[in-house]
Parts: structure tokens; C-alpha cells; sequence
């Protein structure tokens, strides 16, 4: 038992280090590529929207969702708050008046804007999951939470919230049922 223990931890410790060599790696590269300052950090949604603009014709939003077409949203990831299934709003959150609504096919992943700084959205979607009975523990992470709860089909959901311009972007994570 001790050794299987040993063997997870030496290989997370091994994904923890290739972790932080490629986070390293990144100033090298720059510096190395003539370290351009009007260039998005390599690991970035800018550098993705950058990368995508620059492969494409199209205007950024047209861009951007090809991008993400072949990310964790997938083909067809825009949505109405009328497609969330009924536990989601049940359990997790009201999806009425939000913008720009993505879901993956299990809604294990959804990401919407509203409008107004991130400081109201966090307090809006606080007070909406502790309504439903949701514990809130703040993740470390400026605009992030975790939230447990017990019963019901979602235990757990993670969230952020980012003020992208005069509106605030949300992404929430809840396990896939």
C-alpha cells in the first residue's frame, strides 16, 4: 500500500515539474523569439484568439468560435437558458438574463457574460447558490469559488468570474452526470 502511494505521489510530483518546466519555458521562448511586447503570454485566451485571427479571415467572434469548436464546448456550444435541463436551474443557478450562454452536451461546463462589473456578478451568483443551500469556500483565486453540498445531483461546482470590458465573464464547473 505504501509503495503504491510512493509510485502516485513521485508520478503527480513528475506532472507537477512538466507543469512548471513549460510555465518556465515561456519567457525563454520569448526571449529566444525576439520577446515582442505587443504579443499575448503564450498561454493565454489572447494568444488562442491571436493564433485564431491570425490563421483565419474572419472577424473575431466568427474566429474565436471556430477555436472553440474544438474545445470542451464542442460543435453546437451556444445555447438558450431554455436548453438547460431542469437540475440546472433546480441546483445550481437561474440562467435568465445572461449573454452569450456556451454549454458542453452534459452541461458539465457553461460559460455566459452578464452585464456590470465582477464584484456584482460573484455577489449575484453567491446569493443565488446560497439560496439553494450551497457552502461557499473562497478557491485563492481573485473572482473563484468552490461550492459543496450535500444531496441533490450536483455535489460540487467550481465558478469564476472575470470583468471582460462592461461585462463580466462566468464559467462554471459541475460534475458530469
Amino acid at each position: 500500500m505504501v509503495d503504491k502511494q510512493r509510485r502516485r505521489l513521485v508520478r503527480a510530483l513528475g506532472v507537477l515539474g512538466l507543469c512548471l518546466v513549460v510555465v518556465a519555458a515561456e519567457p525563454v521562448f520569448r526571449a529566444l523569439s525576439g520577446g515582442d511586447a505587443d504579443v499575448a503570454p503564450l498561454f493565454s485566451g489572447a494568444a488562442v484568439a491571436d493564433a485564431a485571427l491570425a490563421s483565419s479571415g474572419d472577424d473575431a467572434a466568427t474566429a474565436i468560435d471556430r477555436a472553440l469548436a474544438g474545445s470542451a464546448f464542442g460543435d453546437g456550444a451556444r445555447r438558450t437558458a431554455s436548453e438547460a435541463p431542469p437540475w440546472f436551474s433546480e441546483e445550481v443557478l437561474s440562467l435568465e438574463g445572461v449573454r452569450d450562454l456556451r454549454a458542453n452536451e452534459d452541461w458539465s461546463v457553461v460559460g455566459f457574460s452578464v452585464s456590470g462589473d465582477s464584484d456584482d456578478a460573484l455577489d449575484q451568483i453567491r446569493n443565488q447558490c446560497e439560496e439553494r443551500g450551497w457552502t461557499l469556500v473562497e478557491s485563492g483565486a481573485v473572482g473563484s469559488f468552490t461550492a459543496v453540498k450535500e444531496g441533490g445531483r450536483v455535489p460540487w461546482l467550481l465558478f469564476s468570474c472575470i470583468a471582460v470590458g462592461e461585462e463580466t465573464c462566468v464559467v462554471l464547473q459541475v460534475p458530469a452526470a
